[in-house]
Formats: C-alpha cells, sequence, structure tokens
C-alpha cells in the first residue's frame, strides 16, 4: 500500500474588503499645509482637492466648484444683506414683506468680479409693500405689489456696483425698473432697440423725445438717434393722454419789468407734430390780481411771435373760478416743438401780480 502525502502550498491571503464609505479628511476650507499627494473633500464647495505641490491644493473634481450662500433676513424696514466670502452667488432672501422697507444696505466688502447676487422678495397676504433698494443695486426692478406675489432680482457685481440683469415675477407681464432718466445711456446707433421705463420725463406725448426733470411716467424706446415716448402715464385704452399744469402769480410776476412773459408747459417739450388735440381747458382756480392793470390775458403756442397761434387772448382776472374749454389746432409744423403759456398785463408790468392761480388741462393723441 503507498502512502500519499499530500503538501499544499502557502495560499496568498486575499485583499481585504471594505464595508461602508471611505471617509475622506474633508471641510469647508482648505488645510493651511500638505505634502504632494494627500487628498482634501471641500465640502462647501462639494469637490476634491489634492496637493499638487508644498502647501498648494487643486481641485481635480466637483466641476466649476459653484456654490449658493443663502442669507434669510427676518423683515425689518431697514434690512442689511452681507455679501460672504468664497461665493458664487449670494441670495438674500427677505420675506414676508410686512410693512415697507424704506432704506436697504448691501455690504460688498467681501463681494468679487464678476459675483451674482440675487434679491427674493416675498410679499405678505396683503401685499402692496414697497421696497427701497440699496444704493449700490443699480437698475432694479420694483417687487411685485400682489398679495404673496414673489419678486427675483439677479444682478451682477462689477467691483464698484451690483447692477440688476434680470427681473423674474410671479406677474404675467414684464416688469422693468423705474428708474431716473439720467441711468440710461445716450441714444445712439449702439443702443437702438433699447427700451427703458422712467419716472422723469419731460413730456408724456406719444412720440416725442424724451427729457428728464420732470415726473412723467413713460415707456420709452431708443431710435438710434433720440429716446422716443413709447407711452405714458394718464393715457387709456383710446389713445389720449391728458396732462396738466398749475402756473401761480409768482411764476408770472417773476418775469419783471416787462408787460408779458412766457411760462413753458413742461409736459410739452419736444412734442412730435404729428401731436393732435382734443381739448385744453384753462380754470382760473384763483382770480388774478395785477395792480392798476387794464386786462390780463394768457394764451397758449410756441414761443416768441407765435405764442397765441393755438388759442388766441384768454382773459383773465374776471370772476373766480373762470372756465375756458377750447378745441385747440396744432401748430402747422411737421417737427417736434415746445408749448408756452404767454401772460399779457395792460397798464402795468406783469412784476405786478400779487395773487391768482390757473389750472391748464391739455389732453392730446
Amino acid at each position: 500500500m503507498r502512502l500519499v502525502l499530500l503538501v499544499f502550498a502557502a495560499l496568498p491571503l486575499m485583499a481585504q474588503t471594505v464595508v461602508g464609505p471611505r471617509v475622506y479628511p474633508n471641510g469647508t476650507s482648505d488645510p493651511a499645509t500638505c505634502t504632494v499627494g494627500q487628498w482634501f473633500m471641500r465640502t462647501d464647495l462639494t469637490s476634491i482637492k489634492i496637493c499638487t505641490a508644498a502647501n498648494t491644493w487643486s481641485s481635480i473634481s466637483g466641476g466649476s466648484g459653484l456654490t449658493t450662500a443663502t442669507q434669510t433676513i427676518t423683515f425689518s424696514a431697514t434690512p442689511t444683506c452681507t455679501v460672504t466670502a468664497s461665493t458664487s452667488l449670494m441670495v438674500c432672501k427677505v420675506g414676508a414683506l410686512t410693512g415697507n422697507i424704506t432704506s436697504s444696505t448691501l455690504t460688498t466688502t467681501s463681494a468679487t468680479n464678476p459675483q451674482t447676487i440675487m434679491y427674493i422678495y416675498v410679499q405678505d397676504g396683503t401685499g402692496g409693500r414697497t421696497v427701497v433698494h440699496p444704493t449700490n443695486l443699480l437698475n432694479a426692478c420694483a417687487p411685485d405689489l400682489g398679495a404673496g406675489k414673489t419678486t427675483i432680482i439677479t444682478a451682477t457685481w462689477n467691483g464698484t456696483n451690483a447692477v440688476a440683469t434680470g427681473c423674474a415675477t410671479d406677474a404675467n407681464g414684464l416688469l422693468l425698473p423705474q428708474t431716473a432718466f439720467s441711468t440710461y445711456p445716450t441714444c445712439a446707433s449702439g443702443t437702438a432697440g433699447m427700451v427703458g421705463s422712467i419716472t422723469d420725463s419731460s413730456t408724456t406725448t406719444q412720440g416725442a423725445t424724451v427729457t428728464g426733470s420732470g415726473s412723467g411716467k413713460i415707456l420709452m424706446y431708443c431710435n438710434g438717434t433720440n429716446w422716443l415716448v413709447v407711452s405714458g402715464s394718464g393715457g387709456g385704452g383710446s389713445g389720449v393722454t391728458c396732462d396738466d399744469q398749475t402756473v401761480g402769480f409768482a411764476t408770472v410776476a417773476a418775469g419783471g419789468a416787462n408787460p408779458s412773459v412766457e411760462v413753458a408747459l413742461t409736459a410739452f417739450a419736444g412734442i412730435a407734430g404729428t401731436t393732435r388735440y382734443g381739448q385744453a381747458t384753462f380754470t382760473e382756480a384763483t382770480q388774478f390780481s395785477c395792480g392798476a392793470a387794464t386786462a390780463v390775458t394768457v394764451s397758449m403756442g410756441r414761443t416768441g411771435a407765435n405764442n397765441s397761434e393755438m388759442t388766441g387772448l384768454i382773459p383773465l382776472a374776471q370772476t373766480s373760478g373762470n372756465f375756458t374749454p377750447l378745441n385747440p389746432p396744432p401748430p402747422q409744423v411737421t417737427s417736434t416743438y415746445s408749448l408756452f403759456l404767454n401772460f399779457v398785463t395792460t397798464g402795468v408790468n406783469v412784476s405786478a401780480c400779487t395773487a391768482g392761480s390757473l389750472v391748464v388741462k391739455i389732453c392730446h393723441y
């Protein structure tokens, strides 16, 4: 009988299986020191970094490393949002608006160019809450005033200001920022097609050339040469717009030692030659008194010798509450022009006027 001896060679041990996820060293800021080959996970950037040189970390995953920092601000009439460091998107959420924001502050000490900054406003169940934006947040739209409505303003920090680049709301229309005319660039070929909404237009006449220093709220359009009125406050579905202006005796008396003085109608500066007039009313709200004047009149037209072409002479200082309705013909011009009132006193200079006020209301299309 043979004896068989089996000899088993030593077998290598199997690699140990790790059960569960492996945990990398991690944190929200890079370690101050490292040696080449070390790994580190940035939990705030959702990326993995590797030490590529002494004390130098480089990202090898996580895309661009974009992250969002959100500051939720409890309602206050004077809220402050502070931009934090190392963020690509800064969100300032103010809610719910239970009152008006009368002033606000955007602190940008840690902001980087071109960092995106977003403001979110949420109206309460009442709505109608207005907001005064930070002075360094430019061209931002006014929040939707509807109850419960949300407005999102997106801006880009350019190193000096956060310039609004978009506005989204719950409304069914486009909400443009309403700002002063001076905030817009000069209309030229490079800005042709631009539209804007301003609060200080000197005219609301459709097609008229826009200038500032007035009180008209309008939508305007740059045709490559001039800013033109698209539509203005006071207009209705018929396309008729009505503007009014009050002229007091002090304005007339400021004409000094002269028998007449022209007063500009601020809403009718640079209006289009195609403008037509529906009606004009002249109401002597307070009776004029100009000393020893034997007659006081007012008329409307272009400056100079044409200053009565649209109305002729209208007598004043007759009775308190004098009311004169007219259907004035437009001047026979095709270019732009401006309208003036011409006050005339007979027997004395206009400086003798010590009382009186005239309200002029003109409807046009």
